[in-house]
């Protein structure tokens, strides 16, 4: 093959996705097809804020003994292949000028990782998918993307040997299919298993994977004693409501279930237009189904999370995983698991408060092992007291605030109903972050008392402030200026 200018490649890895040793691969099977080749990397940050950036050139060896100049980082717009391990790392190099429509094939993942950004936010912060990849498609020369993450997942490989794949099944790359797979074997790490992936990979890519169309929503199939409740609802929203009943009864029982439903009815009754009913039937479910010491032993012991550790871990049948869980319990939750007398008293004694801040310090607990196990499980064995402990009593006593804020609304002013209704993404997590959250719900259920506050733009708007920042001072600002000089104007608003 002749080339007057080197081939240039640049690939962004998360750290555990093997983007050096898809260099390695890159870089031998370059070598292999009389290519020079060179590689270099630019470490990237921890905990999800940005992927490892791996750039490579390759120039057919003309046998003069001629070596030519290559570069060690790449430059925007002079990228002719892009690998992303993952799609908002696709867009993050779209950002950087890497990929152009002139002359980048971009091969990228589709599956996500969210970020710190992402998860931070107290609503839900996800960046959605779908405009995301009509970016990438029209900033590319040509887009090739589906889920890779799940293909490696099936074939029980990491993603690193799915883009190699994908990239040479694309035809972006100058080597014969034979010196990729030779390259992956001359490396010796889990040659079987990553050929099987790469394999799959080329399939996937030369066939084209077509886009994962949403297939109509089902109902879960709740209990018979539920069936005649479910069909007294409008039709859009059964399915929201099953879902909120089996999350209430995996969370407790039957009758906390049943309790989600009666909270629901008196909404439907105060909502003509259906509109607030659809709201609650999502995010009443998540209120109550709150994660107190309980819930986070029930989802630490979930035989789905142990599977999923185990895949991850591509850990075979016979082999032993132990996962080791990172606990800090505070004061305030060991007193919430007492009965509501008793913690209490526990939380208004200096003394006891002192004793059990012993307890309040970084735990790590191996939950694999008996001991851990047994402990888990005992935590576990608590949900049956739950409704009589001092968390529950808290908790039901903010909920039930909030819902009758909701209700008496939706009578009047379908819209604030709906941003009250919306308000729960303030009271999700635990410990400070919890206690955070219902001191500014209150402070939004207070503007009750000045008209011209309570509307449902404010309302929304300080609910955008708490979700954009979470720990700062953005909600106590916004809502000073709103009490300050009633309803904002457009040039206060976030």
């Amino acid at each position: 093959m002749s080339l007057t200018r080197p081939l240039t490649l640049t690939v962004a890895a998360l750290g555990g996705q093997g983007g050096g040793v898809l260099t390695e691969w890159l870089v031998a099977a370059g070598r292999l097809a009389g290519f020079h080749a060179q590689a270099t990397s630019v470490p990237g940050v921890a905990q999800r804020t940005g992927a490892t950036i791996y750039y490579l050139e390759f120039f057919p060896d003309a046998g003069d003994g001629r070596q030519p100049v290559m570069a060690l980082m790449p430059s925007a717009g002079d990228v002719d292949i892009v690998l992303a391990a993952e799609l908002v790392e696709a867009g993050r190099m779209v950002e950087r000028g890497f990929v152009t429509p002139e002359r980048t094939t971009l091969v990228a993942s589709t599956h996500r990782a969210y970020t710190i950004d992402e998860k931070a936010q107290p609503g839900d912060g996800r960046l959605d998918p779908l405009p995301l990849q009509a970016d990438l498609a029209k900033a590319a020369r040509r887009l090739v993307a589906f889920d890779m993450a799940a293909l490696a997942s099936r074939e029980r490989a990491v993603v690193s040997p799915v883009l190699f794949g994908a990239l040479q099944g694309c035809g972006a790359l100058p080597f014969p299919i034979e010196t990729c797979r030779e390259a992956i074997k001359r490396y010796g790490l889990a040659v079987e298993v990553n050929l099987r992936a790469f394999d799959a990979a080329v399939v996937a890519a030369r066939e084209g994977v077509k886009p994962d169309v949403p297939s109509a929503a089902t109902i879960p199939t709740v209990p018979a004693v539920f069936v005649s409740r479910l069909e007294r609802y409008a039709k859009p929203v059964q399915t929201l409501i099953a879902h909120g009943i089996e999350r209430c009864r995996e969370y407790q029982d039957d009758a906390y279930a049943a309790t989600y439903l009666e909270r629901l009815d008196a909404v439907v009754a105060a909502d003509p237009t259906g509109s607030v009913t659809a709201i609650m039937a999502r995010t009443l479910p998540l209120w109550m189904c709150f994660e107190d010491p309980c819930r986070v032993a029930q989802l630490k012991l979930s035989p789905g999370r142990i599977a999923g550790i185990r895949r991850h871990a591509l850990a075979k049948p016979t082999d032993l995983v132990h996962v080791r869980e990172f606990l800090r319990p505070r004061v305030e939750e060991i007193a919430g698991l007492l009965p509501n007398a008793w913690g209490r008293r526990v939380l208004r004694n200096a003394r006891l408060r002192q004793w059990l801040r012993r307890f309040e310090r970084d735990i790590t607990l191996t939950s694999t092992s008996v001991t851990g196990y047994l402990l888990l499980r005992g935590l576990l064995f608590l949900r049956r007291f739950r409704r009589g402990s001092l968390r529950f009593a808290e908790e039901n006593r903010w909920l039930i605030q909030w819902h009758a804020a909701v209700v008496t609304a939706a009578g009047r002013d379908a819209d604030l109903a709906v941003e009250l209704a919306e308000c729960q993404s303030l009271v999700r997590g635990y410990g400070e972050t919890i206690e955070r959250g219902h001191a500014r719900l209150q402070k939004v259920l207070t503007l009750s008392s000045r008209a011209a506050c309570y509307t449902a733009a404010n309302i929304r708007l300080l609910r955008e402030a708490a979700e954009r920042d979470g720990d700062g001072d953005a909600f106590e600002q916004a809502l000073a200026r709103m009490v300050a000089g009633g309803p904002m104007s457009g040039e206060a608003r976030l």
